[in-house]
């Protein structure tokens, strides 16, 4: 169209095309992606979270069974030593009354052995340690108790070396000779190991005592 004034074409300008709403299109492609990102963010995290807890609940029912076992075997080492302590306690009253008397003693001193140490284990203590409940446990709880276990293997293969030894005299100079000739010589043995077992007992009492302060 012409305008009568300016003689100039006054066409109105054509649509070139711009499409309509696209700024408000582009923002929700965005956040459906980015929505959908933080969800799978949120759930893995939830998911972590949730294993972590399971797995801090799983690993305190282990110690605290591995701590049970342990201290019951101490209570159990503990009676077993003070048992020991008290036979050999009475082999060493039993043998000065024959030696007082320079006298053989009677067949039935022997019924219960001149020399039999405690049956001490530590079989809860080494499970916690190969399967890795130790390193789960309080630092304060492994120093308190290790000292214990320490002493008691000192003692049980001290005692077992002295058995051995025993059964070797036998078979070289014979049973008679042994407990019956020489039966004096299992006074010193049998009130060592006597000693032995009270400062080992003692040991355990303390140990138990500890644990059980820490562990309340």
């Amino acid at each position: 169209m012409t305008s009568p004034t300016t003689g100039v074409s006054e066409t109105p300008p054509r649509d070139v095309g711009i499409p309509r709403g696209t700024g408000s299109s582009n923002r929700l492609g965005v956040r459906g992606p980015l929505r959908d990102i933080l969800l799978v963010l949120l759930g893995g995290m939830v998911a972590l979270v949730g294993d972590t807890w399971r797995d801090s609940r799983q690993r305190d029912r282990r110690v605290a069974g591995a701590l049970a076992s342990i201290r019951a075997e101490l209570v159990a080492n503990a009676e077993n030593v003070g048992s020991a302590r008290a036979r050999h306690l009475r082999v060493v009253d039993t043998l000065r009354y024959y030696t007082a008397r320079h006298a053989v003693p009677d067949s039935t001193v022997y019924l219960g052995g001149v020399f039999n140490p405690g049956n001490v284990t530590s079989t809860a203590w080494q499970s916690a340690r190969e399967t890795g409940v130790l390193a789960d446990m309080d630092y304060r709880v492994v120093l308190a108790v290790a000292p214990a276990y320490e002493t008691q293997e000192r003692y049980r293969a001290l005692g077992e070396a002295v058995n051995q030894s025993i059964i070797i005299d036998m078979r070289r100079e014979g049973l008679t000779t042994v407990f019956r000739d020489r039966f004096a010589q299992f006074i010193p043995l049998a009130s060592d190991f006597a000693n032995r077992e009270r400062t080992l007992a003692d040991l355990y009492r303390a140990t138990l005592a500890h644990l059980d302060s820490l562990t309340r």
